[in-house]
């Protein structure tokens, strides 16, 4: 996860301490935000091939912290 995943939730979320945890539940690889897809380099552009996976696309940034958002809202209540 780029690090702006975690300072957005710091900002956010509905609790005093939320952690964003990589590299677990068998994922491996990059988590770009939207902005990083049009600065390219090797988080975009080349370390997938090394994973055997697809990367994900510009949009999932939104979605990503739209549904944590929302599941963290489901935990609060």
């Amino acid at each position: 996860m780029f690090v702006n995943y975690q300072l957005g939730l710091d900002r956010d979320s509905p609790f005093f301490r939320t952690f964003t945890f990589g590299y677990c539940n068998g994922c491996i690889g990059y988590v770009p935000t939207e902005d990083a897809f049009s600065e390219g380099g090797y988080e975009v552009s080349g370390a997938f091939r090394h994973y055997g996976t697809l990367m994900i696309k510009p949009e999932s940034e939104q979605l990503i912290k739209t549904t944590t958002l929302a599941m963290q809202g489901d935990l609060r209540q």
